[in-house]
């Protein structure tokens, strides 16, 4: 079986509800960012830094190929669709789920994480980061096979959600 994978928004709730939906599915979690950092050895704000946004989607491309042929429930990184060929190899995968939220929902639970490092978030205004979702928005919606709406969702209700929607796939 493909993996299923997760797609949206940085802040959508793609790591909770991965590992959570794994833990229920009984299947492996894979953070595909993590993945990339053991793959180049940095972090992505230090491969962001060094190299550039351009030769991070290269990198993430190549990952995200070798890791979407196992069995596996991969959060991807909210870029993924930032790249056309991304966009194109997601449409070609039997489950990929957006999360997807309200922007002003999203960007309250960015600015609270304390955890995450988001390079392409940092310094930015809320409009900056609202232009950034509506750039991204329809690579989303055509990127995905089901839209999971998170806004104010515990992740039980979320996972339970997504459960319904794919147990006939």
């Amino acid at each position: 079986m493909a993996s299923i994978l997760l797609i949206g928004f940085m802040g959508a709730g793609k790591t909770t509800i991965g590992k959570g939906l794994a833990q229920r599915l009984q299947k492996e979690y894979v953070d595909l960012d993590t993945k990339i950092e053991e793959h180049i050895q940095l972090s992505i704000a230090e491969y962001f830094h060094y190299y550039g946004e351009n030769s991070f989607r290269k990198v993430e491309s190549k990952v995200l190929r070798k890791l979407s042929n196992e069995d596996k429930i991969i959060a991807t990184g909210g870029g993924i669709v930032q790249c056309a060929a991304n966009r194109q190899f997601l449409q070609t995968q039997p489950i990929v789920l957006y999360l997807e939220a309200e922007a002003d929902f999203l960007i309250d639970r960015i600015q609270q994480d304390k955890t995450s490092i988001r390079p392409l978030a940092l310094g930015k205004t809320r409009e900056e980061i609202k232009a950034l979702l509506a750039q991204r928005l329809s690579w989303y919606e055509e990127s995905a096979t089901h839209r999971i709406n998170t806004t104010n969702q515990t992740p039980e209700k979320i996972i339970d959600t997504i459960i319904e929607r794919i147990k006939s796939i």
